[in-house]
Order: structure tokens, then C-alpha cells, then sequence
């Protein structure tokens, strides 16, 4: 029935222990004591938003390294087209967003089209050297191919 899991009973602990605090007026008659309850609330607020977050989750923005593909699409945000990529890092779901570029969403249509075909597939974003040398800004290019099954399931 319920899906406790070593953060949510934490937050919960940390809550409890807030509302401990909370309840040292009643006991106490020092006056500067009274004042620990506002820290210890702030503390439980900010780690309960930010529990929330990694719960929730929140697209990243930028580029993921390397990734195994799972969904993408484009959007206009803030008047400027985006990507947003939905890709396993390391084992875990993320979503990225970052600014759209015609040669990713090339790579990323490729990388869709194997996955409807019921092909995994990694990309990987490699960097690559500016025309210019005096551009200073980071210029990425993203490499899709087969998911390796060789090499994650060797035979014995």
C-alpha cells in the first residue's frame, strides 16, 4: 500500500523532528530557544522542496554525455525552439533540454525511427573543434548507434 523508500522516510523523520521543534515553546521559557524553531523549519521546507524535485524531476538543461535514447521532441520556450530528450544516464531517466540544432534533431529522428523499431540506441554528444579559434563557444555533435548487446551480454 505504501512505497516507503530510504529518502521519504527521512523527509518524514526530519519532519517529525521540525515538528518537535516547533513544540519547544510550550515547554521552554528562555526566550532565544523559541527563535531555533524558525531555522529548523526553513531547513525541513527547503530539503522537502528539494526531495520533491529529485522525486518529480526537472529537465536538465544541457546535454547528456552518453545515453540510451527513449523519447525526444521539440517545443518553443521562452521564444527559442528546444529539444527536449528523454534518455537513460546511468541507469536512471532524466530529461534534458537544451537549444535545437538541425544536425541533432537529424541524429535524434534516426535514433526515434530505430526505437519504433524496437532497437535501442546510444547516442553520445562529442565535442568538436571550432572552425574559428577564437569562437569560444562549445560546439557539440551527437553520434547515434545500435545499442552494443555484444558487448553488455557477452556469451560465456
Amino acid at each position: 500500500m505504501f512505497d516507503f523508500n530510504i529518502t521519504t522516510t527521512q523527509l518524514a523523520a526530519i519532519w517529525m523532528f521540525a515538528g518537535l521543534v516547533c513544540m519547544i515553546p510550550m515547554f521552554v521559557e528562555s526566550s532565544w530557544q523559541k527563535f531555533l524553531i524558525i531555522p529548523v523549519v526553513f531547513f525541513a521546507i527547503w530539503l522537502s522542496f528539494d526531495t520533491n524535485k529529485e522525486f518529480i524531476g526537472a529537465p536538465m538543461h544541457g546535454k547528456p554525455a552518453k545515453f540510451i535514447y527513449k523519447h525526444h521532441s521539440t517545443g518553443n520556450f521562452d521564444n527559442q525552439k528546444w529539444i527536449t530528450l528523454w534518455a537513460m544516464v546511468e541507469k536512471k531517466d532524466r530529461l534534458y533540454r537544451f537549444l535545437y540544432d538541425a544536425a541533432t534533431q537529424r541524429e535524434l529522428n534516426k535514433a526515434k525511427k530505430k526505437a519504433e523499431a524496437g532497437k535501442a540506441t546510444i547516442g553520445e554528444f562529442k565535442k568538436r573543434k571550432p572552425k574559428d579559434k577564437l569562437d569560444r563557444t562549445e560546439r557539440t555533435e551527437l553520434v547515434v548507434y545500435d545499442f552494443p548487446y555484444h558487448e553488455a551480454f557477452p556469451k560465456e
